[in-house]
């Protein structure tokens, strides 16, 4: 799990960009789109994190309010509207894949706690561009 003591979803993606309409079943979480989200879910497989989708704002809005995830990775174009539902969360854009496709990451802190850190990312920046 990416957060100790979380029982819920680790890890949610949102938006149409990421999320397809149905589940799948391609690499965890099957809800994605894998050629936008790769190579995302192996990192979620071997942190052992649970991951979820939600397609539109509905679907983020109760997520958001039924168990609140400690990371939700979105397209860098929904990030401003994202970032007002979930206050308290840092954010840091990165490009994944070497197409450069821009994500947003939004990280609870308090909910990471003491979880492994990274401090170097393996993907650069989207301000590295």
């Amino acid at each position: 799990a990416v957060a100790p003591g979380n029982e819920g979803t680790d890890v949610l993606f949102y938006g149409s960009e990421l999320v397809v309409d149905d589940s799948g079943g391609g690499p965890i979480p099957a809800c994605t789109v894998m050629v936008k989200t790769l190579p995302l879910h192996w990192y979620l497989q071997t942190a052992a994190a649970d991951g979820d989708c939600a397609r539109n704002t509905t679907a983020l809005d109760e997520a958001i309010a039924t168990d609140p995830p400690p990371v939700v990775v979105v397209h860098e174009d929904r990030a401003g509207r994202v970032a007002d539902r979930l206050p308290g969360y840092e954010s840091s854009t990165y490009r994944i894949r070497t197409v450069g496709r821009p994500v947003t990451f939004f990280v609870d802190p308090d909910a990471v706690g003491n979880a492994t850190r990274v401090d170097r990312p393996s993907v650069a920046r989207a301000t590295d561009f």
